[in-house]
């Protein structure tokens, strides 16, 4: 009854309130096929910068499904995942739906509290550069922007770069434009597919 009212009151994504219930009636009534078509208007929308909340509904939709489904854990199991799994999980994820995120919107989505939740934040994608780079993959760091950058990553991204080996440029910039575009596509092409902009 709630989903079938949820659905046609509400049949488009667009109100991050009503689009996250919405998407837990979906998920409660086994109808996998109405919560990914809502996740896909709502990555559609957050690309475009026309979704309130960003990428954050959108992955507690997917959050909600992965939980129906038991692929993920419960609280008291001893095998949680840690900081930087979970950030590198959150990230994969995004990867998928082609969408930087700010590292204020990625604190905030893994409850990454104050104090200096940024610097935790930036401590964990620069470990995630280290994974990264010993394995050989592109950085998923670079998904994770500076608001105040318009869109670049902040200037330790570059740093931690340069101390991996793989960027000798100037971290201000036409070097770093092109070297973090890069990155972005390779994080693309290996967990999202190719970016369609």
């Amino acid at each position: 009854m709630m989903h079938d009212f949820a659905n046609s009151a509400f049949p488009r994504a667009g109100a991050a309130f009503s689009d996250m219930h919405i998407a837990l009636a979906q998920t409660v009534a086994g109808n996998d096929a109405a919560l990914e078509a809502r996740a896909r208007q709502m990555d559609e929308l957050a690309r475009k910068g026309r979704y309130p909340s960003g990428p954050c509904i959108p992955a507690v939709s997917h959050a909600f499904a992965a939980f129906e489904r038991r692929e993920c854990r419960t609280m008291g199991e001893d095998n949680r995942l840690s900081t930087h799994a979970r950030v590198r999980a959150f990230l994969e994820n995004a990867a998928k739906r082609q969408i930087p995120i700010t590292y204020q919107e990625l604190a905030k989505a893994l409850q990454i509290l104050p104090p200096h939740s940024i610097h935790q934040v930036t401590e964990i994608l620069e470990h995630l550069m280290e994974e990264d780079a010993a394995a050989d993959r592109p950085f998923i760091a670079a998904l994770a922007i500076s608001k105040a950058r318009g869109g670049l990553p902040a200037p330790g991204f570059f740093d931690c770069a340069r101390r991996l080996g793989r960027f000798a440029g100037d971290p201000h910039g036409q070097d770093a434009w092109s070297f973090h575009a890069a990155e972005l596509n390779a994080v693309f092409a290996r967990w999202g597919g190719s970016r369609d902009n």
